[in-house]
C-alpha cells in the first residue's frame, strides 16, 4: 500500500467547547478512542510522506490527548479496520471527534495543501483508482462551510469544518452517509469504510503547524450532540 501527500493521503493505505454530550455508553460505538493510555497508539499506524510529524500523548488536567506538531513535515496516523470488523456506515453513519489548532502552517495561498488538522474517512475499492475519501479539515484560508474536490482527484472530497484560530476545543460530529451523498452525488453509499485517519502537515509551506485530537468516536446510529 502506498501513501500520497495532500488530500489523497490515506486513500491508498486502506484499498467541550461548543457542544455537550447526551448520555451514550461506549458500547454503542463501533470504536471509541481516547488517549489516556500510553500504548493506545500501538493499534494505530503511521505513514510518512516527508519527514515525520511528532505525534505524542499529552497528559493534561482532566484530559489526555494527541498533540501533532508538524515542522516542515507530513505524516499521518490511521486506524485500519480488520476485514472481519469493517465499518458499514449505512446503519451507524455518525462519527465524532474533538480537535483544536494551536498553530497554522504559514501558507500564502489557499491552494497550498498544508492543513493544521485533518480527519479522513476512507472508502477503499478493489481497484485503487476507484477508492474514495472524505476529508474534514480545519484551515485558516478556506472559508468554513466550503466543500471542494482535491486537486489530485475528484474522488477525494474536502469539507472545511472550521476556519481560523478559536478558543478551546471544538467538538465535531458528522453523518458520513449524508456527506458521502453530497460529496459524490450518489444515492447509493459504499458499505465499507476501510480506515479513519488524522494528520497535521506543513511541508509544502516549509513552516510549522500544531493541532490536538481527542475522543474519536466511530460508528453510532444517532446524534449524541446537543447544541
Amino acid at each position: 500500500m502506498i501513501w500520497q501527500k495532500g488530500i489523497v493521503v490515506f486513500v491508498g493505505i486502506v484499498l467541550f467547547s461548543l457542544f455537550h454530550y447526551s448520555p451514550v455508553q461506549a458500547a454503542d460505538f463501533l470504536k471509541y478512542f481516547t488517549f489516556s493510555e500510553a500504548n493506545v497508539l500501538k493499534i494505530w499506524k503511521e505513514k510518512l510522506y516527508k519527514g515525520k510529524v511528532d505525534y505524542k500523548i499529552i497528559k493534561g488536567p482532566g484530559q489526555d490527548f494527541i498533540q501533532a506538531t508538524a515542522k516542515n513535515a507530513a505524516s499521518g496516523i490511521y486506524y485500519e479496520f480488520p476485514d472481519k470488523e469493517f465499518y458499514n456506515p449505512t446503519s451507524k453513519p455518525f462519527i465524532s471527534w474533538k480537535w483544536k489548532v494551536n498553530r497554522f502552517p504559514k501558507k500564502e495561498d489557499e491552494k497550498v495543501e498544508d492543513f493544521a488538522a485533518r480527519i479522513y474517512v476512507i472508502f477503499p475499492a478493489k481497484v485503487f483508482i476507484f477508492s474514495k475519501c472524505i476529508e474534514y479539515v480545519w484551515d485558516d484560508k478556506l472559508a468554513q462551510g466550503t466543500r471542494t474536490k482535491s486537486s489530485l482527484s475528484s474522488r477525494i472530497q474536502i469539507f472545511v469544518l472550521q476556519n481560523g484560530k478559536k478558543e478551546g476545543w471544538i467538538q465535531e460530529e458528522r453523518n458520513v452517509v449524508e456527506d458521502y451523498k453530497q460529496a459524490f452525488g450518489e444515492d447509493e453509499v459504499d458499505d465499507k469504510i476501510g480506515a479513519i485517519a488524522f494528520m497535521s502537515d506543513s511541508d509544502d509551506s516549509e513552516t510549522e503547524g500544531q493541532s490536538l485530537f481527542d475522543e474519536i468516536k466511530i460508528g453510532y446510529s444517532h446524534s449524541i450532540l446537543k447544541k
